[in-house]
């Protein structure tokens, strides 16, 4: 008589093999997830502060990145996890608020550049020092004076996971973050 399937046996074997794997493969997938995801966080800051820092240059005039929401303006009680924003802003003023959404600040005559939403849950996003933690702001030269230090990206509650960072100088210029530059 001629085989048509497997066996109830084959099949039950085959099942455990597979749920061995899936529980072995479990948290290496999930470790390869959350460092995906600090990478792709420090490359969208990097990028929102080069382009700030570029259209300070462009403008000839200072731009803001603030951590918040345009509707709320610069944040210094919260980290950046919930999201930031760009601004450009006229000489003298220190943020920009927009509750009305038009993509012009309320109080003067600036104007929003880009938003980034918030990162994934599971990261910590810190920065360093007094100034840091809300905003930093580039001269009309590129020039970050007075905004100096480390962005720390962490991930919440995993110790086998390094975080990751970007170091920036009072030139404007930034650099990926070495481990001992972080604060996680």
């Amino acid at each position: 008589m001629e085989r048509q399937g497997f066996t109830l046996i084959e099949l039950i074997i085959t099942l455990a093999v597979a749920v061995i794997l899936v529980t072995l493969a479990g948290p290496a997938i999930g470790h390869l997830i959350r460092d995906q995801q600090i990478t792709s966080t420090q490359h969208a800051l990097l990028a929102s502060l080069r382009h700030a820092r570029f259209e300070a240059i462009r403008r000839r005039a200072p731009v803001i990145v603030c951590n918040g929401s345009p509707q709320e303006g610069c944040d210094s009680d919260n980290g950046w996890e919930q999201g930031w924003y760009t601004a450009a802003i006229p000489d003298g003023a220190s943020g920009c608020r927009d509750k009305d959404q038009n993509g012009q600040c309320d109080s003067h005559a600036g104007e929003i550049v880009s938003e980034h939403e918030a990162i994934a849950d599971s990261l910590s996003l810190d920065g360093n020092g007094i100034l840091l933690t809300s905003r930093v702001r580039f001269q009309d030269d590129g020039f970050a004076q007075g905004y100096a230090g480390t962005f720390s990206i962490c991930p919440g509650g995993d110790a086998e996971l390094s975080g990751s960072g970007i170091v920036l100088n009072i030139s404007g210029r930034m650099r990926n973050a070495e481990p001992s530059d972080l604060n996680c």
